[in-house]
């Protein structure tokens, strides 16, 4: 299993595994980590991608906080985005 480098904020380590295409550790603000997989990254970054402004900044605030709010921004991506 892939580990991403964790110098970089989630965004970031979501392209790297979308990039690479394997599913890939990534790491939090708090230290914890998730596994990730490549339709989870892709549906964020697709979301994240129609953000504007405020909005885009309060997303990628509550995807490095950590797990919990990474499962909450896939839910908003997977069904709401």
């Amino acid at each position: 299993m892939k580990v991403i480098n964790e110098n970089l904020d989630v965004i970031e380590q979501l392209r790297e595994v979308v990039r690479t295409k394997q599913r890939a550790k990534i790491k939090f603000q708090n230290g914890s980590t998730m596994l990730v997989d490549i339709f989870s990254a892709s549906a964020i970054l697709g979301a994240h991608q129609y953000m504007v402004g405020t909005n885009k900044e309060k997303f990628e605030r509550m995807l490095n906080r950590g797990p919990q709010n990474f499962l909450k921004v896939l839910d908003f991506s997977v069904n709401k985005g």
